[in-house]
């Protein structure tokens, strides 16, 4: 290959990426917004799907506008997957493995819209609140391992695959774990620190107890990670996103222990969701330059 078609295929990989990294970066923004949705109680703010109380632009009092510009963001944001998705797909030959995550990102995003309006239209069930993440979550990864992946970036010198799988898949737990306590309801459940007491319910405890282990696992192993794999990793790029989780994962943690002790504002509750979110982002990003390492290529 010459050097002049191995610049125009860097480039059109790139330009793959930065599309992918775009509609990663607004998925994760509407993943915040939707914390923000259910931390100021507007889930129902339009009470009907696709219309907004029956109309395309109603009358706007707080939770319908927040309601409705959780939606308008939705739209964008899928725009901008279908655009990564139609770039991926005509350079699909350069880095097929990219084009599909991409393309399937779009689709997960489409299964997610429906089941949006199936949150609204049960009236916020619990169930199809927690799903309605889980694909959000799912969105967000494909797009960010397809990114990176065109991003040539330098891959670890070492298998690290099994490693950021288990930080992911933690990650994973944590994020669902803390959905499903807002979504059944049991948020001031477990008054009790480090785990619940007497004073909790079976399934308040339950959750809980989940939600608090799998972030102190978390957090230990991103520690043991960080120290393991900072001189042997080979790729800067990759140390730099570990640290930055652990970062986020202080910080989320120390948000929860106060949220637990002083009660959660609504302020509170919109940033524990943006840190959970930047978790599940850079570990998403971690497993994918873990994914290129030697002996997994």
């Amino acid at each position: 290959m010459t050097g002049k078609a191995l610049s125009t295929r860097t480039v059109r990989s790139r330009t793959v990426a930065w599309a992918g990294l775009l509609a990663a970066a607004l998925t994760a923004g509407l993943m915040v917004y939707g914390g923000w949705v259910r931390a100021s109680g507007s889930g129902l703010g339009c009470p009907d799907w696709v219309l907004c109380k029956g109309a395309v632009l109603p009358e706007l009092e707080r939770a319908t506008a927040i309601e409705l510009g959780h939606r308008i963001f939705a739209g964008v944001t899928i725009l901008a997957a279908a655009v990564a998705s139609v770039v991926a797909y005509r350079q699909r030959h350069a880095n097929p493995l990219a084009a599909r995550l991409l393309m399937g990102a779009l689709g997960v995003m489409l299964l997610q819209a429906g089941v949006g309006g199936v949150v609204v239209l049960t009236e916020l069930s619990s169930a199809a609140v927690v799903v309605h993440l889980l694909l959000a979550m799912t969105t967000l990864a494909l797009l960010t391992v397809g990114s990176v992946l065109s991003l040539g970036l330098p891959p670890p010198r070492f298998a690290l695959l099994g490693g950021a799988s288990a930080l992911l898949v933690l990650a994973g737990v944590v994020a669902l774990a803390g959905s499903a306590i807002v979504a059944w309801g049991v948020g001031s459940g477990c008054p009790g620190l480090p785990l619940c007491d007497s004073r909790s319910t079976g399934l308040a405890w339950a959750l809980h107890a989940l939600h608090r282990l799998a972030a102190a696992t978390l957090l230990l192993l991103l520690l043991s990670a960080a120290l393991r794999w900072r001189r042997s990793l080979g790729s800067p790029v990759l140390v730099g996103l570990l640290h930055s989780v652990l970062l986020a994962m202080v910080l989320q943690g120390a948000i929860g222990i106060a949220g637990v002790s002083l009660g959660f504002s609504e302020a509170l509750l919109v940033l524990h969701v943006a840190l959970a979110t930047l978790v599940w982002w850079g570990l998403a990003a971690v497993w994918a330059l873990a994914l290129r390492s030697p002996a997994n290529v």
